[in-house]
């Protein structure tokens, strides 16, 4: 029969072959990549719909592409994929984003991703250029108390334009809901103007191909056994 130390140490090899664990599982937030437009979140700010300029106001949100687009001092972004645009608040930690009722299990552990953008400004702006700090929250009792998860806060003009992914994780103390926001703390009216885009929030589970290659490990404990078995077998015979 094999010893424990035998079978211990094929346990270990058969791991030692899986790849790290990874998030292959199904984004919990709505609408995260905002390609639905200004559908699955609710906020604190004003929403417009995206028009040129229609952004000067402070506490305006849009969706949109291009940050330029909707406001001639931004930066201009060649591309098609849209974001939400906030020029920030001057009064109060006004939610930017929020998600409510998303279900998580006791014990689980959940990946939350997203990115932040500074879009103030180009070249034609003069003016002071306040920084915004963006934290992401996570609230367990419906809203009445929030915790931090990750924040950033940005560095114009250098960062203007340039994409910072910010990740967190996300232990379950017990089953049920949780909701999810953005707030911004700075309350500078000149400057302080922001995106989000590719918010996420996913149960930690192995990828198909760390199942695969612990299936393989577990398959090799199995030949080794068998091996070892039949050499045992031949020896005492």
């Amino acid at each position: 029969m094999l010893s424990r130390k035998i079978i211990l140490s094929a346990v270990v090899a058969a791991f030692a072959m899986a790849p790290s664990i990874a998030s292959a599982a199904t984004n919990l937030i709505t609408n995260g990549d905002f390609s639905a437009g200004n559908s699955g979140f609710t906020t604190q700010y004003n929403y417009v719909a995206p028009a040129p300029n229609v952004m000067w106001p402070e506490g305006n949100i849009t969706i949109a592409a291009n940050p330029f687009s909707v406001h001639g001092f931004w930066v201009n972004i060649a591309g098609s994929n849209p974001m939400l645009i906030a020029n920030g608040a001057t009064a109060g930690n006004l939610t930017i984003w929020q998600e409510s009722a998303i279900n998580v299990v006791s014990g689980g552990k959940y990946n939350f991703a997203a990115d932040v953008m500074n879009v103030c400004c180009n070249e034609s702006f003069t003016g002071s250029n306040s920084p915004s700090s963006i934290i992401f929250q996570i609230s367990t009792d419906n809203g009445f108390s929030w915790s931090d998860l990750v924040s950033h806060t940005t560095t114009p003009p250098g960062d203007a334009g340039v994409l910072t992914s910010l990740s967190a994780i996300y232990m379950a103390g017990a089953t049920g809901t949780v909701s999810l926001r953005a707030i911004n703390n700075i309350n500078a009216p000149s400057g302080n103007d922001f995106a989000l885009d590719n918010l996420s929030f996913a149960s930690a589970v192995p990828e198909p191909g760390t199942w695969a290659m612990l299936f393989l490990g577990f398959g090799a404990i199995g030949l080794m056994m068998r091996r070892r078995q039949a050499r045992a077998l031949a020896i005492a015979a």
